[in-house]
């Protein structure tokens, strides 16, 4: 059995098999790839099983929507579907990897095997598939290695980006934390997650391979609407009083300063 199990929650069809063929090249084949469709209303099977002589696949289709109102779940139901893999990637149904990413992966783990979680920096791409031209989407990559509280102090300060399809982390370390951290609609909930899985060894970036996570207006992040907004703003009021928590009263001008960013942010719902 392989070491590494990729997690593919899916709902969306627009790019799907943009991700699969990203897999399917990697240069290592050594993972297995457990893809959980949340009750889709597309025939989201007819995009996955060509793929299924092309690697290592297993594919169930759940007989109800949960990511719609409980987007943990929905992550916590497709990583049950993984059989007894050390390492965990959950990955998503548009973005995409580079093909040497599995093989740089193993390499590292190879020369850091003491560590829970390690990272790809990230390229936001559009639709299109071009990098973005968007200055909120385009920020420094990761150092080397990052410390828990680092991470946390950089992402409040909006220095990095952060998205889940980066990171691969040790199966017993999520468990040992208690699983995925829970705000509203997952917003923030990956940020407090790596913080808590990075306490003991940190972050450390895997060098010279890229992850492109696709900004479009299928996913929830560019969404403006006033319900999503409202969410968003509930975790982020969240997930600042867990910073508040770990960081201490130091931190005290940059959380403010990311309230009043996320205030601005959702300022159409504060008239209503």
């Amino acid at each position: 059995m392989s070491k590494l199990a990729i997690i593919m929650p899916i709902y969306k069809p627009d790019f799907l098999q943009e991700a699969l063929k990203s897999l399917a090249a990697q240069t290592c084949q050594d993972f297995t790839l457990y893809i959980g469709d949340d009750c889709s209303p597309h025939p989201l099977s007819d995009i996955v099983m060509p793929f299924a002589g092309k690697m290592d696949l297993h594919y169930t289709r759940f007989e109800r929507n949960l990511g719609a109102t409980d987007l943990i779940g929905q992550w916590e139901r497709c990583v049950g579907l993984a059989k007894d893999e050390e390492w965990l990637w959950m990955f998503s149904d548009d973005d995409c990897m580079d093909s040497d990413c599995v093989e740089s992966f193993y390499r590292m783990l190879q020369l850091h095997p003491q560590h829970d979680l390690f990272h790809f920096d990230v390229t936001v791409i559009e639709s299109d598939g071009r990098p973005t031209a968007d200055r909120h989407f385009v920020k420094e990559d990761f150092p080397k290695w990052l410390s828990a509280k680092d991470f946390l102090k950089r992402r409040l300060k909006y220095r990095i980006n952060s998205y889940v399809v980066e990171y691969i982390f040790r199966r017993k370390t999520l468990n040992a934390i208690g699983g995925f951290v829970r705000f509203p609609l997952a917003w923030c909930s990956d940020d407090a997650t790596w913080y808590k899985m990075s306490q003991q060894s940190g972050i450390l970036t895997i060098p010279d391979v890229r992850v492109y996570w696709r900004k479009s207006d299928a996913n929830i992040t560019p969404n403006s609407s006033s319900a999503v907004q409202r969410q968003k703003l509930q975790a982020v009021t969240q997930f600042l009083k867990f910073c508040w928590q770990e960081l201490g009263y130091a931190s005290l001008p940059t959380i403010l300063n990311y309230y009043l960013h996320a205030l601005y942010q959702a300022r159409s719902i504060i008239r209503l």
